[in-house]
């Protein structure tokens, strides 16, 4: 009863804050503009990163008396500084080396969980995974964060997934900071369902992709889940930042210079719509998510590994065969 209370005044919490943050937006300047590479043709506010973190900040509130406080503690400095990170992002932009600087300052409050992950024998290597891990999901979550409700309704299911995982595994006490986030999301996402009236930004993007990759490798040190469970929980964010790297890899465009190529703006291109896009985000998300849960329960460490691959490769496959067949149809591609 005590997480479905803490879940309910998350999601309002984050509810009502986000339209204050719709409100003050405007004032404090924190708006995105239209452009080349953008969906909206208004400037839309980019305060929801923090909604989404006071509304979980409330929530997470009264579990700090449990077990894993000192955990969950840790959690939300590491969010508050990854939002103070990203706002200034928000607002006035910062350079690579001063965001990964930062991500790797919010990691190394983790350094103790990251070097157990994978077993006592294996610390060094399981610093170092763990820390890539975490920076890659943070830029992964940034990456999928271009079009409304895109990241967030990933990022909802993929909180309930994990928070199910592990409390099914042993982990109870880590899932109480799952479901404030869930509900966090939840109510955020009335805000940011198409058409967008409120963006997370990358203050937002940041804290999700740093608090979902740990939680992640929480539930394979904690709750003695396959480290190959990770992946197929994050499939969605992990599968569309290597489909783009990929893609700009093989026209010869830098990686690091954004474009209309990820998932979502191919998914566009082929006449599927805003919603019937997000829509088709979310099954795969719930695809994914529900490999994961019923392989972590048969306990075979390749299976998930195996499930990923083969949802990764269809995925990639059915893309490959629409372009193929828009080219024999004497079509030319589109580029989102």
């Amino acid at each position: 009863m005590a997480q479905v209370l803490a879940t309910v005044l998350a999601c309002l919490s984050s509810l009502l804050l986000g339209r204050l943050a719709i409100a003050a937006a405007p004032r404090l300047r924190f708006l995105d503009p239209p452009g080349a590479r953008k969906l909206q043709a208004r400037p839309v506010p980019v305060l929801g990163g923090a909604a989404i973190f006071l509304g979980l900040l409330l929530g997470v509130a009264p579990g700090l008396a449990g077990p894993e406080r000192f955990l969950l503690g840790r959690w939300l400095t590491a969010g508050a500084w990854l939002l103070a990170l990203g706002m200034v992002d928000d607002r006035r932009g910062l350079g690579p080396l001063a965001r990964l600087v930062g991500q790797l300052l919010a990691a190394l409050l983790f350094l103790p969980e990251l070097s157990a992950w994978l077993g006592p024998d294996w610390v060094w290597p399981a610093r170092a995974i763990g820390l890539l891990w975490l920076l890659g999901l943070i830029n992964a979550f940034n990456f999928l964060d271009n079009m409304d409700g895109a990241a967030a309704s990933t990022a909802f299911w993929t909180a309930l997934a994990l928070g199910l995982s592990l409390a099914t595994a042993g982990g109870a006490a880590l899932a109480d900071g799952l479901w404030p986030l869930a509900g966090a999301l939840l109510g955020f996402l009335w805000w940011n369902r198409p058409p967008a009236r409120l963006y997370m930004g990358d203050a937002g993007a940041t804290c999700l992709g740093f608090s979902l990759g740990l939680f992640a490798l929480l539930a394979v040190g904690r709750a003695s889940l396959s480290p190959w469970l990770a992946p197929l929980f994050l499939a969605v964010p992990l599968y569309d930042t290597a489909s783009v790297c990929w893609i700009r890899w093989r026209e010869g465009r830098p990686l690091w210079v954004g474009d209309r190529r990820h998932a979502t703006h191919r998914l566009l291109a082929r006449g599927a719509g805003i919603g019937r896009t997000l829509a088709t985000i979310n099954v795969w998300t719930l695809a994914a998510a529900a490999l994961a849960l019923g392989w972590g329960e048969r306990g075979a460490a390749w299976l998930p590994l195996g499930a990923a691959l083969a949802l990764a490769l269809g995925v990639f496959g059915w893309e490959r065969n629409w372009e193929r067949r828009r080219a024999a149809a004497g079509e030319p591609p589109r580029r989102g």
